[in-house]
C-alpha cells in the first residue's frame, strides 16, 4: 500500500492539531488504569503538587473531594478539572 504524501501531511497536521488542542486531563490520565479516586498525596503526586498545596484548594473550594472514612479522595475527573481551570 502506498501513500500519497500529501496525505501524510494531512494525517500529521491533523495530529499535531489534535495535540495542541488537547487538555491537561487527556495529557495527564491517558488509559486512566482502574483506579477511580486518589487519597490527597497521592492525588497531589499524580498532578505535580505539594500535598498542603491541593489541600488547601480544597478548603477554598477549588476542587471538590470526598471523605471516606478518615481520608480524603479526589476523584480523575476533579483533578482532571482543577488542573484544566489553571
Amino acid at each position: 500500500m502506498r501513500f500519497d504524501p500529501e496525505d501524510v501531511t494531512a494525517i500529521a497536521n491533523a495530529v499535531a492539531i489534535r495535540l495542541q488542542n488537547s487538555t491537561i486531563h487527556e495529557q495527564l490520565f491517558q488509559g486512566g488504569g482502574d483506579r477511580l479516586g486518589y487519597t490527597e498525596t497521592d492525588a497531589a503526586e499524580q498532578i505535580g503538587v505539594a500535598k498542603h498545596v491541593l489541600r488547601d484548594a480544597r478548603r477554598r473550594g477549588e476542587i471538590s473531594a470526598r471523605k471516606v472514612g478518615r481520608r480524603w479522595v479526589y476523584s480523575r475527573e476533579c483533578l482532571a478539572a482543577y488542573l484544566n481551570e489553571r
